[in-house]
């Protein structure tokens, strides 16, 4: 069973426990491992993920902690993969305002096809300090 007060300890033990927040992912697995007694696996990634299954990878133009690039790259061996960039969202994109929700839900519905994501480049539209795209 989970120990509560072994949790807080984990946090407590912590190199700079101040400056770790709710959101902080990387703390709250390696406490959570911890206390459930688990150990890492490694982080060696040696192969890329490939697959077959229909798979929806999307990712956030403002995303700081893992950029369209990445994304790109995590696709690369997904046969089926259906790659959507949502303009001006951030880290977590098929959460965000409407259209995020709206097109992971559609994927989920019929994952067998691209789900439309013209609400996607829309969000453009949407944002008027923008200024249009130029050919280089």
């Amino acid at each position: 069973s989970l120990d509560p007060e072994r949790i807080f300890a984990g946090y407590r033990s912590f190199a700079a426990p101040k400056l770790i927040n709710k959101i902080d992912v990387a703390v709250n697995e390696k406490v959570a491992c911890e206390a459930w007694g688990l150990t890492p696996a490694g982080t060696d990634l040696t192969e890329p993920v490939v697959s077959d299954l229909p798979m929806m990878v999307s990712s956030g133009s403002m995303d700081g902690e893992t950029p369209v690039e990445w994304s790109e790259a995590a696709a690369a061996g997904l046969e089926n993969a259906f790659m959507v960039t949502f303009t001006y969202a951030q880290h977590g994109a098929s959460t965000q305002l409407e259209c995020g929700p709206a097109v992971t839900n559609a994927f989920f519905m019929y994952p067998e096809r691209m789900p439309d994501t013209a609400c996607a480049d829309d969000l453009r539209e949407r944002f008027p300090w923008v200024l249009p795209e130029t050919a280089p």
